[in-house]
């Protein structure tokens, strides 16, 4: 990443961003700026929350709409961009050489996408919308370069890397639980603190993995996480119907979570299955 980040100016010479040069090539009617965004004020590469350096508006990007398994990008493709998700959602994975998928998790509205290129301009992994899907793509050369003028946008690049290490780490942490309950349990309240930033409810939700991937990201087969999805909506933590889930129990949630064992109460409406 270091030999493509753009030499940074002394503070006594004056910047100047040219307009013409700060929009993307393509079609003008793909085209976005930050400013006409709806979700802004969520986007961490966005400054119109408030910055007044006069480069945010020039920060266009072009936007995306993806059908139902559409790929934002594959695995060892080129990195020339970042990309946000503005609605819908994106499931990461990698195959391996035996043609294996691995999941590697999900990305919802206001998340970034394509920082896996930065370490040797190419793909580590592959991106496919879940669902109807909608992202903004920023030129990498661009924003690099713009944010070499910005100290604010320079903090929001090292926010991004720090974003990235913070998800590999829960997920190292999700694997390494030691039950089957602990993972699914401490997955649920991640995915759940996830859609709170999104000002959504964190207690009533859609899944937008299927139990399939749930298992793959989690180290578990599908019929565990079907076992164990059920065994904890027969106790009344949780609610099942489909895809669509409700969390009754928090508490007790978070109790699983971390390799507590299950209230007695709970465990008299399950049995010891």
């Amino acid at each position: 990443m270091t030999a493509m980040v753009p030499h940074i100016p002394a503070r006594n010479i004056p910047v100047k961003v040219n307009i013409e040069h700060a929009a993307p090539q393509g079609n003008a009617a793909n085209r976005t700026d930050c400013g006409d965004c709806a979700i802004r004020r969520d986007c961490p590469l966005s400054l119109m929350g408030g910055g007044k350096d006069g480069l945010t508006p020039f920060l266009h990007s072009r936007h995306r709409i993806l059908s139902r398994n559409g790929h934002v990008y594959r695995q060892n493709s080129p990195m020339q961009s970042l990309f946000v998700v503005r609605s819908g959602s994106v499931k990461a994975y990698r195959l391996s050489e035996e043609g294996d998928e691995l999941v590697l998790g999900d990305y919802l509205p206001g998340e970034v996408l394509g920082m896996d290129g930065c370490a040797n301009d190419a793909h580590q992994f592959s991106t496919v919308a879940l669902e109807t899907t909608s992202v903004c793509e920023i030129p990498y050369g661009r924003f690099m370069a713009m944010a070499s003028h910005a100290p604010e946008l320079q903090k929001r690049v090292m926010a991004l890397f720090g974003a990235e290490l913070e998800r590999s780490q829960r997920l190292l942490m999700l694997i390494n639980k030691h039950t089957a309950e602990q993972r699914i349990a401490a997955w649920l309240l991640q995915y759940s603190s996830r859609l709170t930033r999104l000002r959504r409810s964190h207690r009533s939700f859609q899944l937008n993995l299927l139990r399939s991937d749930i298992g793959n990201l989690l180290g578990l087969t599908l019929e565990t996480v079907s076992r164990v999805l059920t065994r904890i909506h027969r106790a009344g933590i949780i609610k099942l119907n489909g895809r669509a889930v409700e969390l009754n129990d928090i508490d007790a949630l978070q109790q699983l979570a971390v390799g507590e064992r299950m209230p007695e109460s709970k465990l008299a409406c399950v049995g010891h299955a």
